[in-house]
């Protein structure tokens, strides 16, 4: 089988430590018990949300348009006006309150252990979210109660002063290139439930399978791989009082920085934290050992494996005499295929996705 390449950015699911003032903040509201997590931001054009220098704009909050030569980067720099906010929600776009539309602004994962932050590959896939290398979108329709979630066309471009999240976006529809379909990296369509706050696809719900494509870091349009997430899921989705951010973001806010923890997944600490939202899938050895990590010069799998996933003739091992073997298996094609369970918090802003 042909390998495919990946670049820096993949394998890099981090887990973030993250923390706001209380554990368990009101289910969809995003909102602290003391008031302190407020849905503020950056809305509207360019020129409303910059307004004059150092003053607070109309959602509350400080913005200053950014460039950091370093990255390549233009954004912008956002902090709440009340000083006692440690939350807020950056946002360009006002979502429709039926029809919220979202970009994944931060993917922490937490199993498989071997892909923590901790982990040689477990700071880069944020940084590759951040420069819309990685771009999944999630398009939430309460009328249907439905969930349309896939690929986001690349290039999206970065506007000084909005990043890319003032840019409109589009699903991918069809034109993939290659074998296996050109509708594969189509959004895939599933029901949703809300309940106690909590918005996403119901218990035992999975799709069979979301491809999402992975781009070159310094050139968004050269398509390096493709991820193929099987029995996946969204779900537990805690979406801020207007619909306009899944979690929040830590003040200072900066859309250009290095660091690539800029989001908060959850709420509270280790085995307290309340996911913000969480993504559910499985990887399996096959698609594993055909990913290649370019900049560990590796595959995805000796990586989660934490050992070699083909022996010195090339051939692929017994995935259960790994040193991390697989947990568990997902039908593929009518035979049950060892996998290992992918488990991530998520964090995402309004976006508009046009079609």
């Amino acid at each position: 089988m042909m390998q495919r390449r990946i670049g820096s950015m993949l394998g890099a699911m981090a887990l973030v430590a993250a923390c706001s003032p209380t554990p368990t903040p009101p289910a969809d509201t995003g909102v602290n018990t003391d008031g302190s997590v407020t849905d503020t931001g950056v809305g509207g054009d360019s020129s409303m949300m910059m307004g004059e220098a150092g003053a607070c704009n109309e959602f509350g909050a400080i913005v200053t348009p950014v460039r950091n030569m370093d990255m390549g980067c233009e954004g912008f720099q956002a902090q709440p006006c009340d000083p006692s906010n440690t939350e807020f929600c950056p946002r360009f776009r006002n979502n429709d309150t039926m029809r919220p539309k979202f970009v994944l602004t931060q993917i922490d994962i937490q199993t498989p252990a071997s892909l923590l932050a901790s982990q040689p590959v477990g700071r880069l896939l944020n940084t590759s979210i951040r420069n819309a290398a990685f771009a999944w979108g999630v398009d939430l329709d309460f009328s249907m109660m439905r969930i349309r979630t896939g690929t986001i066309r690349q290039p999206v471009n970065r506007v000084f002063g909005t990043g890319y999240l003032g840019q409109d976006m589009q699903f991918v529809m069809g034109g993939a290139p290659g074998m296996g379909g050109a509708d594969r990296w189509n959004p895939v369509t599933a029901p949703i439930a809300e309940a106690g706050g909590l918005v996403g696809m119901p218990a035992g719900m999975t799709v069979p399978l979301i491809t999402i494509p992975v781009y070159d870091e310094m050139d968004r349009s050269m398509l390096l791989t493709e991820l193929p997430l099987r029995d996946a899921r969204i779900s537990d989705l805690r979406l801020t009082a207007n619909r306009n951010c899944i979690g929040t973001a830590k003040p200072a806010f900066d859309s250009c920085a290095a660091n690539t923890t800029r989001w908060n997944t959850s709420s509270g600490d280790g085995m307290m934290a309340t996911p913000y939202g969480i993504l559910e899938a499985k990887l399996t050895f096959e698609d594993t050992l055909n990913v290649q990590v370019v900049s560990l010069n590796m595959p995805l799998c000796n990586i989660i494996a934490r050992s070699p996933c083909r022996d010195a003739a090339m051939m692929p091992v017994n995935p259960m005499s790994l040193t991390i073997p697989p947990d568990s298996t997902v039908m593929v094609g009518g035979m049950a295929k060892p996998a290992w369970t992918l488990r991530a918090f998520i964090a995402g802003a309004a976006v508009n996705i046009t079609n």
